[in-house]
């Protein structure tokens, strides 16, 4: 064995009497005497360094995915390494979180495949929305930058149905009209048309509710609710009985809201025992009159018939004037200090008189309360808007609705007015706006004046409905429907009763027809003496 040493070409170390060498085969030529760089084989280093190259492939078992939410489904992939070292390759999902791959890395030899898995896992709730769902799968080199592969798949996801309603509140009570709403939950993954009806309506009672509400998935919307009692004007409280059907798409069951409303009287039990109390003390009263006025004139003519016997007999008790006198006198003296005080303290700061009944709704609309609603927003409280010019069309698009004082109208049947109350309910389904006058009692008799109807620019086939509800009435003391088609203003005159204190006007829209800007011109409350025409600026 000779002398170990090192090929010149690789630097493996060999025994110096071997030709060749075992790792480049270049020939080491130490028998010869020549050197072996000159005797390197001359095809080894270049084409060996030529051969080198990187590349992947990657595929799917199946680019779809069918999965149900709270479960998991997967797939397989295939990765093979097309390149010639051995490769560290790292996986990567683009998509929902609750798609995932395992494992997220592996290493692959030159020419040799590996697989790995892809999960589907949506968990049950509204954010795993029904239907297909696209994903992208991508690998790459963790040696070679530029050494990457992508397919796409899908994964459908099953839908499922779960709904939470409830009657908010359940019992109510009052003389006219009163409000309740129904919370609608949907905890699926789908969109819910829920159909509402009332049952079993107790008589005496009117419930108002919208047919049908939909509800998005993961959304909890309020519908509203009218409940309306029969007048009653004497009598104890009577509870009344009522039921809503809330009916969702199959396989979900029907909800049964049951709910409670109160009917108060008019006047309360003891005004009917106080008004007999006081016809009995009338009528004893007026029985009693008559005979004290026959003991009366019994005792002039007695007096007179005996006048000799009469002035010795009451004329010489001289103490009866000093003995009544004092104690007539003492007490007059001491009850008016006692009740001066009471009755004079609260006239030296006396309230302030009521403001009347508005004479012109627009001026006042600020000081009234504007209430939207729709089948997807709880009522709200909205200020009014004044002074804009011209009218406001799509304001109530946001679901908030609105309310505006403008200027300078053009109506939708070409006539103009200086100044106009403009409401725009929520452009959403039984979207509506109410606003609620209050102002001291009439003194006489008013009646309510107004015209209504759209603004230039709606669409032609917009329709609407308007109502007045006088005082604390159930019942609409006027009320129709709008249709741009035929282009006319409603004319509206209310007789207000003495003794009025509040007005309330209202604009809702109708679920299958489209939305439009509706303006009350000139709303105002007159003396029955005042001119009942129309407003001139309601004439096209």
């Amino acid at each position: 064995m000779g002398m170990a040493t090192s090929c010149p070409n690789c630097g493996r170390r060999t025994d110096r009497g071997e030709r060749f060498c075992d790792a480049c085969g270049a020939f080491l030529g130490w028998g010869a005497g020549e050197s072996a760089e000159s005797q390197l084989l001359p095809l080894q280093a270049t084409p060996q360094r030529e051969d080198q190259r990187a590349g992947v492939q990657l595929q799917i078992k199946s680019d779809s995915i069918n999965v149900a939410p709270g479960n998991a489904e997967s797939t397989n992939f295939t990765v093979k390494n097309l390149g010639t070292q051995v490769e560290e390759f790292r996986f990567y999902v683009t998509g929902p979180a609750w798609i995932v791959v395992e494992p997220t890395a592996m290493s692959v030899y030159p020419g040799q495949e590996s697989t790995g898995a892809l999960q589907a896992a949506p968990p049950r709730t509204p954010s795993s929305l029904a239907g297909v769902t696209p994903y992208q799968l991508t690998v790459r080199s963790a040696v070679h930058a530029n050494v990457s592969a992508s397919t796409a798949g899908r994964v459908d996801v099953a839908p499922y149905s779960e709904l939470a309603a409830e009657l908010v509140p359940t019992s109510s009570r009052g003389r006219a009209l009163t409000r309740h709403h129904i919370d609608l939950d949907n905890r699926g993954n789908v969109s819910l048309r829920v159909a509402l009806k009332a049952t079993d309506v107790a008589d005496g009672l009117r419930i108002g509710v919208p047919a049908f509400a939909d509800v998005p998935p993961g959304r909890v919307i309020q519908v509203p609710v009218g409940v309306q009692g029969s007048r009653r004007w004497f009598g104890r409280p009577e509870p009344k009985t009522f039921a809503i059907i809330a009916e969702a798409p199959k396989p979900l069951a029907t909800t049964r809201l049951s709910g409670t409303r109160i009917v108060d009287p008019v006047f309360p039990r003891w005004v009917p025992a106080a008004a007999a109390g006081l016809v009995v003390a009338a009528a004893a009263g007026a029985a009693l009159i008559p005979r004290l006025g026959s003991h009366s004139t019994v005792t002039t003519s007695s007096s007179s018939a005996q006048p000799t016997t009469a002035p010795p007999t009451t004329a010489p008790p001289t103490t009866a004037p000093p003995t009544t006198a004092p104690p007539t006198t003492a007490s007059p003296t001491t009850a008016p200090p006692t009740t001066a005080p009471s009755t004079t303290a609260p006239s030296s700061t006396p309230d302030p008189p009521p403001p009347p009944p508005p004479a012109d709704l627009i001026s006042a609309a600020p000081s009234a309360v504007w209430t939207s609603y729709s089948n997807f927003a709880s009522p709200s409280v909205i200020q009014v808007q004044q002074g804009a010019t011209g009218c406001q069309l799509g304001a109530g698009s946001f679901g908030t609705g609105a309310v505006l004082t403008v200027n300078q109208v053009v109506l939708f049947n070409g006539g103009p007015a200086s100044t106009a109350l403009e409401t725009d309910p929520p452009s959403q389904a039984n979207g509506g706006i109410t606003g609620a006058y209050t102002f001291a009692p009439t003194a006489t008799e008013e009646v309510f004046r107004a015209a209504v109807g759209f603004c230039s620019g709606v669409a032609s086939g917009a329709q609407m409905e308007y109502a007045v509800f006088a005082g604390s009435a159930p019942d609409a003391a006027a009320s129709g429907t709008l249709d741009a088609s035929t282009g006319q203003m409603a004319e509206i005159q209310v007789l207000l009763p003495a003794g009025t204190t509040k007005i309330m006007l209202e604009v809702r829209s109708d679920p299958t027809a489209t939305y439009g800007d509706v303006v009350w011109v000139n709303p105002r409350i007159d003396g029955l003496g005042a001119a009942s025409s129309s407003p001139p600026s309601a004439q096209p």
